[in-house]
């Protein structure tokens, strides 16, 4: 399966995976990249994925967002950061991609940015109050295969 992720700047990057890197020590959880997922279920081929990719990534500026700390959410694969910011920049960023790359849809979208996959509650309840501003200025597409240390960058662009 193919994915289309958005990737934060490359500070935040660093911080957000050593953040990643200490919890999946916690309890052997998988390591993987910080990234938030706006859309999954690509159907074309990555060959053709590119050039429309790199062609959209022209018109768009880098993204600033506020995430949430709000626990765990009810699947493996979306833990801990919840951006809730309604009627954001990522949900028309979204409508913009679904409109132009055939996609299956598998999940309804919930904008989140995981630092682990399993279940691991690490913030307390004073902590949910606090806002994470973070800013997103690559775009990734990537083969999700079934396990995290098995995907695949295929293609990166700068927004």
């Amino acid at each position: 399966m193919l994915s289309l992720w958005l990737i934060p700047n490359h500070q935040a990057y660093r911080q957000l995976a050593q953040h990643i890197k200490a919890l999946s020590s916690l309890d052997d959880s998988p390591r993987f990249c910080p990234h938030l997922t706006l859309l999954s279920g690509l159907l074309e081929p990555a060959e053709l994925l590119a050039p429309k990719l790199a062609a959209w990534a022209e018109e768009l500026l880098p993204i600033a967002l506020d995430f949430h700390p709000c626990g765990e959410l009810e699947a493996h694969y979306r833990c801990l950061f919840l951006n809730k910011q309604a009627n954001s920049k990522i949900d028309q960023l979204r409508t913009e991609a679904q409109q132009l790359f055939e996609h299956l849809e598998l999940h309804p979208f919930v904008p989140q940015l995981s630092f682990l996959y399993g279940a691991l509650p690490i913030f307390n309840e004073e902590s949910k109050g606090q806002t994470i501003p973070l800013h997103f200025d690559r775009l990734q597409l990537v083969h999700t295969a079934p396990r995290p240390n098995e995907w695949e960058i295929l293609t990166e662009i700068k927004l």
